[in-house]
């Protein structure tokens, strides 16, 4: 079935009137309080719109107790990869991103007891050094264990990296460049309460199941 395409305007419009529509139906708000917090300065406005939308006006919507319905859109939709229902229903914290291109990155690696700790120290310093708003403008923050260590040592490597612009020079004793190749990545989302180092290994540990 072929979506229908609307303009970012007309988008949140249609938006708004359904959920203006299904706060309306669960009858306790008015329509002029539903007007003001969906943004229209009058009950009149906001009537011209649901109607457009809809084909009735709010009085008449209310009688006829039918619910408009407009989808949201899912903006990540075009990032992932389509997984099988078997596996969406039993790892729907696991997504597979669609085909990456390379990246190109500044990095630091260390060697060491908590080698976690003392990589993103690193990569902290010298993203505030750089003034580098990693945050601002949506790089990446990321780290993984070293090729070639093993983490259930007590002393492995851990290295950081953060995307940067291809003419970004790099100039620090420590940190270095290098470009990522692109391709296929699973990623899992893990938002840890209180034990950080617990919820992180139970979350490699369905990695792994799911592999």
């Amino acid at each position: 079935m072929q979506k229908e395409v609307h303009q970012a305007k007309e988008y949140l419009i249609h938006r708004r009137i359904s959920c203006a529509s299904r706060q309306l139906l669960d009858g306790h708000s008015k329509i002029i309080d539903v007007a003001m917090k969906y943004a229209y300065d009058s009950v009149d406005a906001f009537s011209r719109t649901f109607k457009r939308v809809t084909g009735f006006v709010p009085s008449v919507y209310l009688a006829r107790n039918e619910y408009y319905h407009f989808e949201k859109i899912d903006v990540m939709e075009k990032y992932f990869s389509p997984s099988s229902k078997n596996m969406l229903e039993q790892y729907p914290d696991i997504k597979v991103l669609s085909k990456l291109p390379n990246m190109r990155v500044a990095y630091y690696c260390y060697y060491g007891k908590n080698p976690e700790d003392g990589a993103f120290s690193v990569m902290k310093r010298w993203i505030m050094e750089q003034k580098h708003g990693s945050q601002e403008v949506g790089y990446r923050i990321f780290g993984y264990d070293a090729p070639g260590t093993d983490s259930r040592s007590e002393e492995y490597g851990y290295e950081v990296c953060v995307t940067i612009p291809e003419d970004m020079i790099v100039e620090d004793e420590l940190v270095r460049t290098k470009v990522l190749p692109g391709g296929l990545f699973a990623v899992i989302s893990i938002d840890p309460p209180d034990n950080q180092g617990e919820e992180i290994r139970a979350g490699w540990h369905r990695f792994v199941q799911w592999l």
